[in-house]
């Protein structure tokens, strides 16, 4: 088993491990609140990558109801209960590497916490394939732990299920995103306290896509 089957595998046997742990989390609030300000069409239709439980998905479903939400994830349970959470929505199984097999195109995309998940080439194809899924100064939510990339690899739970982190440099992101068409309109460090109150500083970027020009 890759590590990424490894990691998948464990994300489908924690969902409601998750659900219970990140639902209710109110420190990424604000972030999505701007996510929602940036995006001026009263109907829009967004793309939610890696939706988890649908801890993500009830905020913006809670602040923009007639937005049009097609939420994915590489595990069937998580959708189940983000489907289960937010009952208006779509969903579809996807493997973020696989975000081409998406059709159409969309005026918002919320990626929060994938990208720890992806490689760094896998990265980079990611973010030109999210240009090409948004529209003309489509928004951008993406949030992940910045940190040396050589310190990535296997973390293990208190159920020994596994799964495989990637660090990614903040900079490198933002030069990554650059190169992909985004312009950031912003970023932020926000101070996540884990279960063994170790603070670990995660990343907030919001960015939109500019016309190419």
């Amino acid at each position: 088993m890759n590590p990424y089957q490894e990691t998948h595998a464990t994300w489908n046997k924690l969902a409601e491990q998750y659900e219970a742990q990140f639902m209710d989390m109110e420190i990424y609030d604000e972030s999505y609140e701007r996510f929602c300000a940036a995006i001026e069409k009263e109907d829009a239709s967004i793309l939610e990558v890696g939706c988890g439980p649908g801890n993500v998905t009830r905020r913006l479903v809670k602040a923009k109801p007639e937005w049009k939400i097609l939420a994915t994830d590489i595990s069937p349970r998580m959708l189940e209960l983000a489907k289960k959470a937010n009952p208006t929505i779509e969903t579809v199984v996807l493997d973020a590497r696989d975000l081409s097999d998406i059709e159409g195109r969309f005026d918002g995309l919320v990626c929060g916490f994938v990208i720890p998940y992806l490689s760094l080439e896998d990265v980079t194809t990611f973010l030109k394939t999210t240009a090409e899924k948004l529209t003309e100064g489509g928004v951008l939510y993406l949030s992940f732990v910045p940190g040396d990339p050589s310190k990535s690899g296997f973390v293990a739970g208190s159920m020994g299920h596994r799964s495989y982190f990637y660090y990614h440099a903040a900079d490198d992101m933002l030069d990554k995103l650059k190169a992909s068409g985004f312009e950031v309109t912003s970023s932020e460090q926000v101070n996540y306290t884990r279960s063994n109150g170790e603070v670990e500083e995660h990343m907030v970027v919001i960015a939109s896509l500019g016309s190419g020009e």
